[in-house]
């Protein structure tokens, strides 16, 4: 079959397909653009610091990076969100691993003293929403990949009264 027999036949087929409540993209012939179909997706990485009220830095803080967009599926029927747990090194500094998501904006950073009173004292958890974090893009994106993002955010922790 020539050229313009195909392009016919694949515009009629489209045509149907519309009719029934169906679309598709076309894109051969000149003045066609490329058709995308997906999510808008982008990079991000979260980093910070974490002091007490004193502005001294808080060693063996675990922070627990959530996605609240990203599910994946583990088994048939087992569903669990994309989390990342990283620590603060001696000068109270994280960084999570680089994640794929499907929106910035749906991040949640939270901030557990989980050692006791080994970092001379109990400290009250927190937890940051996406707007109470320095948002930077580092990557420009295009189409439906929107870039990549860097979170930053520095975070002072209170003492947990006793």
């Amino acid at each position: 079959m020539n050229t313009k027999k195909k392009i016919a036949v694949r515009k009629l087929l489209s045509g149907v397909l519309v009719l029934l409540g169906f679309t598709a993209c076309d894109s051969d012939g000149p003045g066609n653009e490329l058709c995308e179909y997906g999510t808008p997706s982008a990079d991000y990485q979260v980093k910070g610091k974490v002091l007490d009220q004193t502005g001294k830095p808080i060693k063996g803080v675990q922070v627990v990076v959530k996605d609240l967009d990203a599910v994946f599926v583990k088994g048939e029927k087992d569903y669990v969100s994309d989390y990342d747990t990283v620590y603060t090194d001696v000068k109270g500094e994280f960084e999570s691993d680089k994640a794929h998501t499907f929106s910035i904006g749906s991040q949640e950073v939270l901030f557990h003293d989980v050692d006791g009173e080994e970092n001379e004292g109990e400290f009250e958890s927190v937890t940051l929403g996406v707007d109470q974090m320095e948002k930077s893009q580092i990557k420009k994106g295009g189409s439906w990949y929107t870039g990549a993002y860097e979170l930053k955010a520095e975070v002072k922790l209170s003492s947990k009264k006793k």
